[in-house]
């Protein structure tokens, strides 16, 4: 499906991903063209998406989340990706939607076949940037030497049509700049070595892939291996640092001590939620017919919620009239019969879907992670002679 780069024969890994979408040797790096493009959403309005440009590619892909932050209808479809040494991998649904250029009057309406997962982030490690760029310029992507996710791929179809008159050469071993539609991309070959004004941050010996389908024994076992290789750090994605900017114009602290934020909305979600109100009933109507069957998990799931009001984290609502944005979240009880704190928890599902088709969940934006992997968590315990483990009852309360 993607174009691959060549390297030499001896240093290519035994078990390395089908489709090539960078690679990386001792001292060398191939960064291929990405361009920061604007993509509409259900509602016309543009947001920025980084996009890899792959002429290689028959078809054009957006990952799955991205085409959920934007609200755009899915389509339902059963399309095999057929990728280098005959592997493949499904695309179940598709979009259609409009990309235009940050620079200029080019836009393009385009099919995309959605995937989970397009491409590795890329580049595979930062590069520190220390050639001349013309001040008038307009790079397509000027953080092309950051690593960070892939939010689409630019096929083919519409590759060709975005290249015009215009070509950078800085000279051997550094990137070539060539002038699209987009704005400027980079690619080429850069090397590390001591001669040079690049410097690649880490040596790997791997190569990436923009799709890498899991279909035998194995890859699977390559898989495992590439799991325990350490972290590499990457740049955030358009969508996380829009989400760490809404927490810090909106935080606010009470009184108490607790946190108040507002939800990180990517589009107006006056327009993008539907009514939730007759689902959410129906749901407790199923519930309440599940509580005349079994009195004990009534009585249980009463008094879970009976310490919402004594801890005040729910209040009963005493107007009828109800806002201009108003959610109703379905509930459900589970059990868990091993815990010894709380055998009961009741579940509010953001996921439940409006008459629009679109849940709460679908128009939020997702943040970055905080938090160290577990890797790191458990790899910690290994250093101490002592260690102590907790469990924080009712966290997320």
């Amino acid at each position: 499906m993607s174009n691959s780069q060549a390297i030499e024969k001896e240093s290519e890994p035994r078990n390395a991903p089908n489709v090539v979408a960078t690679c990386s040797s001792k001292n060398q790096e191939v960064i291929l063209a990405t361009a920061i493009m604007l993509v509409a959403d259900f509602q016309g309005n543009y947001y920025p998406g980084c996009a890899l440009l792959d002429s290689g590619s028959q078809s054009n892909f957006i990952s799955q989340s991205f085409a959920a932050a934007l609200g755009i209808q899915q389509v339902k479809t059963s399309t095999s990706v057929i990728c280098i040494g005959n592997s493949n991998t499904s695309a179940k649904y598709s979009v259609r939607t409009t990309t235009k250029s940050r620079f200029g009057n080019f836009e393009e309406e385009l099919e995309l076949l959605v995937l989970k997962r397009i491409a590795y982030d890329l580049p595979t490690s930062s590069i520190h940037k220390k050639f001349n760029i013309p001040n008038e310029v307009n790079l397509a992507d000027k953080h092309f030497y950051k690593c960070r996710g892939i939010e689409l791929l630019i096929g083919a179809s519409i590759f060709y049509n975005t290249i015009i008159e215009g070509q950078i050469k800085h000279g051997s071993n550094l990137p070539v700049l060539q002038n699209t539609e987009f704005g400027w991309i980079v690619s080429r070959t850069i090397t590390s070595g001591k001669s040079r004004e690049i410097e690649i941050n880490s040596i790997t010996t791997i190569t990436h892939c923009s799709i890498a389908a899991l279909n035998n024994l194995e890859d699977l076992i390559s898989s495992f291996w590439r799991i325990e290789e350490l972290p590499i750090e990457r740049s955030k994605t358009f969508e996380e640092e829009a989400c760490e900017q809404n927490y810090t114009n909106h935080v606010k602290r009470q009184s108490d001590g607790r946190f108040i934020v507002s939800l990180p909305f990517f589009t107006d979600p006056t327009i993008t939620l539907g009514d939730s109100k007759e689902h959410a009933i129906k749901r407790l109507r199923s519930l309440e017919q599940r509580f005349s069957r079994q009195p004990e998990l009534k009585q249980a799931y009463t008094e879970f919620l009976n310490e919402y009001l004594e801890n005040g984290e729910m209040e009963q609502a005493t107007s009828l009239h109800e806002p201009n944005l108003t959610y109703y979240l379905p509930h459900h009880p589970v059990i868990k019969e091993s815990s010894s704190s709380t055998r009961l928890r009741v579940v509010f599902d953001a996921s439940s879907k409006t008459s629009t088709d679109n849940s709460l969940n679908n128009v939020l934006m997702i943040g970055p992670t905080f938090q160290r992997d577990i890797v790191t968590i458990l790899l910690s315990f290994r250093i101490p002679i002592y260690v102590f483990t907790a469990d924080k009852k009712q966290m997320y309360r």
